[in-house]
């Protein structure tokens, strides 16, 4: 449940975090508007990277596809990434080694 935290904490204190990376994110809410009440397009002002990605095998594929295409809906921009594979370490650590060069550039 570390990449739903990372959300949930991240997007609801813009003011403290601007890079947000989320990795397979499991235990979102059903209902979006309720958890993420702030979020419109004067997000992205805020934002310097939200980057939400997922294993296209992985069971939680559906809600973090959902998830982004809702985030799309409200006007904030997202970095989708899907890779192959299910929810296990190798998914993620390509995807942090990626995250991790746009840190520190």
């Amino acid at each position: 449940m570390g990449g739903s935290e990372s959300l949930l904490t991240g997007l609801n204190d813009l003011d403290r975090f601007s890079w947000i990376g989320a990795f397979s994110s499991g235990g979102l809410p059903d209902d979006f508007q309720k958890d993420f009440p702030a979020l419109s397009a004067k997000t992205n002002q805020q934002l310097h990277l939200l980057w939400i990605a997922c294993g296209t095998e992985d069971h939680l594929i559906k809600v973090n596809r959902d998830l982004r295409d809702w985030l799309k809906s409200k006007g904030v921009k997202v970095t989708e990434i899907e890779t192959p594979g299910m929810h296990t370490p190798m998914v993620w650590r390509r995807n942090l080694a990626e995250f991790a060069s746009l840190l520190f550039r």
